[in-house]
C-alpha cells in the first residue's frame, strides 16, 4: 500500500529569505537532536556538491538547467534512536535496527529526500519539495496551483492535500508546544512580521511563499501497513509544522 500526501506550507518571507533561514534552522534542529553523551541523534555521513542533477529533480514541471538558484548539495544523515529506547528493547534489537537513513539532494528551490531503514526493505519515504513565491487572487487569498510537483497518474488518484497553518495550535502536540516558538506570541522585530493569527496567509499583505512537500509513504508489510502509514502522515505533518514554527520564531537570530 502507498500513501501520497501533498503538504502546502505558507510562510511569511520571500523565497530567498526562506532559503537562508532553512539552512540555519536545519543546523540548529540537528544540533538539538544530537546528544554526544549517548550516541543518539543525527550523524552526518556526507555533505557534497554534486555536478549531476538526479533524475527525480528533472521531473519537476518547472525544472530547467538554470532553474536551480544554488549548487545541488547531496547529504546523507543517520538518525540514531537506540539510546531513546527502553533497556529491554535495546537488548532485543540489533544496533542496525535502531537508526534511519536519510539521503537528500537539495537543488534549491527544489529537493528530493529518501528515507529508509536498513532492516526493512519494504519501507520507504520519498519527499519531493519545491519552494515558490505565493500567488494571490483578486480577493487577497492564496491560490495553490495543482501542477508544481511531479506526479504519476496513479499518485494523483491517491493524493491527499493538507495545508499547514503554522499559527494554528489545535494540532500541536502538548509535549512539543513552546510559547517561545508560538507564532501567535512571537514576532520578528528585524523583519517587522508577526505575531500571526490563524489563517494569516489569507489575510496578510506582506511577503509570502509556499513550501510544497509531496510525501510518498510505503510500508508493504502485511497487517501493519495502514497503521504505520497513518502514523507517519501525522508525524510528517507535526514535523513540518513544528520546524516551520521554529523557523519563524528564529528569524531574528
Amino acid at each position: 500500500m502507498v500513501k501520497v500526501i501533498e503538504f502546502r506550507i505558507p510562510f511569511p518571507s520571500t523565497v530567498d529569505e526562506y532559503r537562508l533561514g532553512q539552512i540555519y534552522m536545519v543546523a540548529k534542529v540537528c544540533s538539538e537532536l544530537t546528544d554526544p553523551s549517548d550516541g543518539g541523534g543525527v550523524e552526518s555521513i556526507a555533505n557534497d556538491v554534486v555536478d549531476i542533477i538526479p533524475e527525480p529533480i528533472t521531473r519537476f514541471p518547472t525544472y530547467s538547467p538554470s532553474s536551480c538558484s544554488s549548487n545541488c548539495i547531496y547529504t546523507e544523515k543517520h538518525y540514531h534512536f537506540r539510546s531513546r529506547l527502553p533497556g529491554y528493547v535495546r537488548v532485543l534489537c540489533p544496533k542496525s535496527a535502531t537508526y534511519m537513513v536519510e539521503k537528500a539532494w537539495n537543488c534549491f528551490p527544489v529537493a528530493r529526500t529518501e528515507i529508509s531503514h536498513p532492516s526493512f526493505s519494504k519501507f520507504r519515504i520519498h519527499i519531493e519539495t519545491i519552494n515558490v513565491l505565493a500567488e494571490r487572487g483578486s480577493d487577497g487569498k492564496l491560490i495553490f496551483p495543482d501542477n508544481v510537483l511531479p506526479y504519476t497518474a496513479d499518485e494523483l488518484k491517491k493524493r491527499k492535500i493538507r495545508v499547514v497553518d503554522i499559527a494554528d495550535n489545535k494540532d500541536v502536540d502538548a509535549g512539543a508546544y513552546s510559547a517561545a516558538t508560538d507564532p501567535q506570541l512571537v514576532s520578528s522585530k528585524k523583519a517587522g512580521r508577526g505575531p500571526l493569527r490563524e489563517n494569516w496567509f489569507n489575510q496578510a499583505s506582506g511577503p509570502c511563499m509556499v513550501a510544497y512537500r509531496k510525501v510518498v509513504i510505503e510500508c508493504s508489510y502485511f497487517g501493519i501497513s495502514r497503521t504505520v502509514e497513518d502514523y507517519l502522515e501525522g508525524y510528517e505533518n507535526g514535523l513540518f509544522k513544528n520546524t516551520h514554527r521554529k523557523l519563524f520564531s528564529w528569524m531574528d537570530e
